[in-house]
């Protein structure tokens, strides 16, 4: 799978903005964390692989921590899984190319049932 990711300046403190290169889904947690005031999106950037939606969720558990995905997409990760599908369907068209993949139904599993 292949998404395209997105290049944010994130403000954090009157000194200090830091640009980073995350996935789209990713954006929401950054907000979650900074404040939409704080995050400014800047460009697209590369085509990236996602090597699963598993495998970006414990990616994304272990960066920012479960209670923060919770809090922001609930006890489940449906919404995330969601957002995921979304988005790596979103970014083939953009290169010309064609996703072979079709996304399954969204299953309900929390976090712990991700790993």
């Amino acid at each position: 799978m292949k998404a395209q990711l997105v290049n944010v300046a994130i403000k954090l403190n009157a000194n200090t903005v830091v640009n980073k290169e995350v996935f789209p889904w990713e954006l929401e947690i950054l907000i979650t964390l900074h404040g939409e005031e704080n995050i400014n999106e800047l460009e697209e950037g590369r085509i990236q692989d996602v090597e699963g939606e598993k495998e970006e969720v414990m990616r994304l558990a272990r960066l920012y921590g479960r209670n923060v995905l919770e809090n922001r997409f609930g006890a489940g990760v449906r919404p995330l899984l969601e957002a995921i599908r979304a988005s790596v369907s979103e970014a083939a068209p953009k290169k010309g190319k064609k996703s072979a993949a079709v996304p399954a139904p969204a299953p309900d599993e929390d976090i712990e049932a991700a790993e």
